[in-house]
């Protein structure tokens, strides 16, 4: 009886080991999946701030405030506002940018010339950024 317990005792042991091994995989690919969205988020988010700098004149903060992905036509919706004022969108399939359907503030004066890759590097150091949060 002594080494029936034992080997009984023994399997069970490893049954919990490989379970929590298992487990433990489960959660880390999880987890990696978790990250790549939020990293696609985020690089998302930067190429919406880019063009809005792009597009208008006197861009002070963008705080992104929403993010919603439609799974059955693979558009993600993302929702920011400009200057304090609400109603500013992008819409992305496949992580590029499909189009702009903001309800623009019509005190917000756009661009009348294209920008440089100097003078966008110089307008992003004067934006306030608030990203969307699904980093922290």
């Amino acid at each position: 009886m002594a080494i029936r317990n034992k080997i009984i005792v023994f399997i069970i042991v490893v049954l919990i080991v490989l379970g929590i091994g298992f487990g433990g995989k489960s959660y880390m690919n999880k987890e990696e999946e978790e990250d790549k969205v939020i990293g696609t988020y985020r690089k998302n988010e930067e190429k919406i701030v880019v063009d809005v700098i792009k597009t208008y004149e006197d861009v002070k903060e963008i705080t992104f405030t929403m993010v919603q992905e439609n799974n059955m036509t693979g558009y993600t919706h993302y929702a920011f506002t400009l200057n304090g004022d609400e109603g500013y969108s992008y819409l992305f399939s496949k992580n590029e940018m499909y189009g702009n359907e903001s309800v623009v503030n019509p005190d917000m004066k756009k661009r009348e010339s294209e920008l440089n890759g100097d003078q966008i590097s110089k307008e992003l150091k004067q934006v306030k950024v608030s990203y969307g949060g699904w980093d922290s």
